[in-house]
């Protein structure tokens, strides 16, 4: 029996049909869409190989930025320290008593501040130093982060597609 002699109220005839029709498109059509996801896959899998790459070097700058942040952070410490201890002397020199011993004694405490001031302004340009290494750092790592933000972005746009 033919379909077009079935009844046309026959609605198991009409699907028959229409799920011949759909037998012949379905090839392309899956072969289309399989090459789409699979051109989707390369590119996520590009972006995935990019955030890889790009996490491997935002551990270094991640570290770094810790380190020079200690490193100053203890410099401003000492800075600090020596600074009171400048302030210190100061005032031993000024109580100094007149005399031989007293001249003796602030004659020291003048070298011990003319050192101490020495070393305070060589910290203060490792501070400075340490301050402009740091700032650096941390543009390096917050353009790292934007970079891997919008990696992360596609990404999701990309699995979402899939």
């Amino acid at each position: 029996m033919k379909v077009s002699e079935k009844h046309p109220d026959d609605l198991s005839t009409l699907s028959g049909v229409f799920s011949a029709e759909k037998d012949k498109d379905s090839p392309e059509v899956t072969t289309e869409v399989l090459s789409l996801d699979s051109f989707e896959a390369e590119i996520l899998k590009d972006v995935v190989s990019k955030l890889e790459s790009l996490q491997e070097k935002l551990d270094p700058a991640q570290s770094l930025f810790k380190r020079l942040s200690g490193a100053k952070e203890d410099v401003d410490k000492k800075i600090t320290s020596q600074g009171k201890h400048l302030k210190k002397l100061e005032s031993n020199i000024r109580v100094c008593k007149r005399g031989k011993s007293g001249k003796a004694r602030q004659q020291t405490f003048i070298r011990q501040q003319k050192d101490l001031k020495n070393l305070l302004s060589a910290f203060k340009k490792q501070s400075d130093k340490l301050k402009k290494e740091l700032d650096e750092a941390s543009d390096q790592l917050s353009k790292l982060s934007e970079e891997k933000a919008s990696l992360l972005e596609e990404k999701s746009t990309l699995s979402g597609s899939i």
